[in-house]
């Protein structure tokens, strides 16, 4: 039986923990809470708000119903932060209804009255023990416990180096060994030696199922998903795939869809700064949702397969339905029960392809908090274990507003004799002024409303989708990192004939130009004409010396990082302004000449990388350079056989993809030889792919260690 307890503080005199809170994070246990009413606000409704002020959340925030669903909100919330004893300073402001509203909770209850009167307790529903203490007993009896207040989240682990090789796995602890110091290759070989030691162990285990099931849950549950810092991702997956690699398995990443800096996308988007803005801003069932999609990387339309029996009261997500294979698979496909018990959702076309989630999705902890929010919220709107954990509700149809028309022609009907269309706007919409009813308005004969003429499209096909796929691949980007940059959603620039280019705005498409290095009139023809027709001449421009000179400066700081870099970084390493070096950056998009060969490309979000401009070689030209300098990364399949066999891990490969995988190794100059004398691994392959490999005297004078 829960406690009730009174703390009679006639002087209201400060407490310990109390009137000098100390103030914890809002995402950590919170075995104790403290409340703080509101003076001359008896309501039911206050009292949710001021339990979610207590708890670290924004009270204007709350979704819209009535006290009691609020309440049972706010009781999901301190159940899943695992408060056993709510504490109420002040408790003498407090209504009878709101002590009843509180002792109805599941957990110990101090109510700390700092009235000089006697203290008064209402009729409860339920009996207590009833303890009477003065304040010295109380500030020596819990105190201590609230004096020291919740204990703050375990912030994710981080490395602390410079920026890491962006070289292949077979290469990669080499190249850290050459480029590092002493100190910063220790920590960084420490935790490749660990993680690659942990992905063996892993491997043994997993053997006898699915194997990319398990390595995709794997990569993202326990070893890279949960990860801020983009250097320990990039370490902990070059270990991965060299431990992989001595096991026969090859893993590789996807250049295309990760952009010019894969490293960057690798880590995962909920930091403790977004998880603190989800969890104070926003619902439960929001906040819930857009967890686990940034988590499963996974459009939350597909998350009404999950049914409450799925998730564990401590968060954790658990799948009990028999597993079967949803209608539309999704890149995290979540396995679709036989029978469901909502209707098949709609779907659209620009999903993507999922892999199926099997067995337990180990998620971090502040996503667990708010699955165990949420499932305790649902409990306590009576949900069964077989009902859905998300719940779908239909969008809401907008009214047609009353728009005031002209006073029609006097007719012998009346609108209360008209039919109602099928289709069309409802009775409401076809009264004649706005605020009368149809009582009071005149007979008179309603017309049809004016049919739209739609804007015909333009009769030039423009660039394909397929070919500014193309042009996208080759300069690193993706559909949603250009969609991002440019402000427009994605499915704008997924079509198959992009027809939704010119209802864009001439600013985006300006930048979609700058940013796949096209010609304007290469995505929209029939800007051609109108781009011929110059205004002013091209040489009468003016031009300032200060900005050409510091673009030079922009431009050669770039090269010589050769990889992308911040402005912030910029400004810091030039001692100069930001606005020196935004005005440095625009003369740069603006005179794309100005940096002859090459072009200077977004990556993200203020950051900038140096590369080659696409638009001064045909195709065609493109693909003799390619193929006529060889392939240096990363490695395919036919390689890493062939280096398996050559480091003892399998058999080697046969036919044509032996002699392939050996030309391949030779071009990137991870192994020597001919096919008639053999061929031997570079010991930089070595010493990446064995950690317990010692470099040899000759190898740390090289490397300068």
């Amino acid at each position: 039986m829960r406690e009730l307890t009174l703390v009679h503080n006639a002087g209201d005199e400060p407490l310990p923990g109390i009137h000098h809170e100390r103030p914890g994070s809002a995402l950590g246990a919170r075995p104790h809470l403290v409340v703080h009413p509101t003076p001359q606000a008896t309501g039911s409704l206050a009292l949710v708000r001021d339990t979610m002020r207590a708890l670290g959340k924004d009270p204007r925030a709350l979704p819209a119903g009535t006290p009691g669903e609020l309440w049972r909100l706010a009781r999901a919330w301190m159940r899943a932060h695992g408060v056993r004893h709510v504490i109420v300073d002040r408790a003498h402001l407090l209504a009878d209804e709101q002590i009843r509203a509180l002792a109805e909770v599941e957990c110990d209850l101090t109510l700390i009255w700092s009235n000089s009167q006697a203290p008064r307790i209402p009729s409860l529903e339920r009996d207590r023990d009833l303890r009477v203490q003065n304040a010295y007993t109380f500030a020596v009896t819990l105190g201590g416990a609230l004096r020291q207040g919740a204990a703050p989240p375990t912030p994710p682990p981080t490395v602390d180096v410079p920026d890491l090789p962006l070289v292949d796995f077979p290469r990669f602890r080499a190249a850290c060994r050459d480029r590092l110091g002493r100190a910063a290759f220790a920590r960084v070989d420490e935790i490749y030696q660990a993680t690659l030691a942990r992905t063996l162990d892993w491997e043994q285990g997993a053997r006898g199922g699915d194997f990319t099931v398990a390595l995709t849950a794997y990569l993202r549950d326990d070893l890279i998903g949960a990860l801020v810092d983009p250097h320990l991702a990039l370490l902990r997956l070059r270990a991965a795939q060299a431990a992989l690699l001595r096991t026969g398995w090859l893993l590789r990443w996807n250049t295309t869809r990760l952009g010019p800096d894969p490293a960057a996308a690798l880590r995962g988007h909920l930091d403790l700064t977004r998880t603190h803005r989800l969890y104070r801003h926003y619902r439960t069932d929001h906040v819930a949702a857009t967890a686990l999609a940034l988590h499963l990387d996974q459009d939350p339309r597909f998350f009404d397969t999950i049914t409450c029996q799925d998730v564990t009261p401590a968060g954790q997500l658990q799948w009990q339905h028999p597993p079967t294979i949803p209608v539309h698979p999704t890149r995290y496909s979540i396995r679709r029960r036989r029978h469901p018990p909502l209707p098949e959702p709609r779907r659209d076309r620009y999903g993507t392809e999922y892999e199926e989630l099997t067995g337990t999705v180990r998620l971090p902890a502040h996503i667990r908090l708010f699955m165990a929010a949420h499932l305790a919220h649902r409990h306590h709107q009576g949900a069964l274990d077989i009902d859905p954990f998300f719940v779908l509700r239909p969008p809401r149809l907008r009214q047609l507003p009353r728009r005031p028309q002209p006073r029609p022609r006097a007719a012998h009907r009346s609108p209360r004799a008209l039919p109602r269309p099928v289709r069309g706007p409802p009775l409401d919409a076809l009264h004649p002024l706005p605020g009368r009813r149809w009582q009071d308005t005149p007979p008179g004969r309603v017309d049809a409303p004016a049919r739209t003429v739609p804007v015909p499209p333009s009769r030039s096909p423009g660039m394909k989708g397929w070919a500014l796929q193309e042009r996208m691949a080759q300069c690193g980007v993706t559909v949603r990192e250009v969609a991002d940059l440019l402000g427009v959603h994605p499915h704008q620039l997924d079509h198959d004939s992009l027809r939704g280019l010119p209802e864009l705005s001439a600013r985006v498409l300006i930048d979609l130009a700058r940013r796949l290095d096209l010609h304007p009139a290469d995505l929209l023809p029939d800007l051609e004409p109108l781009l011929a027709h110059h205004r002013q001449d091209a040489g009468h421009e003016p031009q300032a010396p200060a900005a050409a000179a510091d673009a030079r400066v922009v431009l050669a700081a770039l090269a010589h990082a050769g990889t992308p870099v911040h402005t912030y970084t910029l400004c810091q390493a030039l001692d100069w302004p930001h606005p020196r070096l935004k005005a440095a950056l625009d003369h740069l998009q603006a005179h794309p000449d100005a940096a002859g060969a090459w072009a200077v490309r977004r990556t993200g979000a203020h950051t900038y990388v140096l590369g080659t401009r696409m638009d001064l070689l045909t195709a065609d030209q493109r693909s003799a350079l390619e193929k006529a300098a060889g392939r240096v990364i990363p490695i395919g399949a036919e390689e890493a056989g062939v280096l398996a066999a050559l480091l003892g891990f399998g058999p080697p490969p046969r036919g044509a993809d032996s002699d392939a995988g050996a030309r391949g190794l030779a071009e990137a100059g991870l192994a020597t030889g001919t096919a008639e004398g053999g061929f031997a691994v570079d010991p930089d392959v070595r010493f990446s792919l064995f950690p317990e490999h010692s470099p040899s005297a000759g190898e740390e004078a090289e490397g300068g260690h």
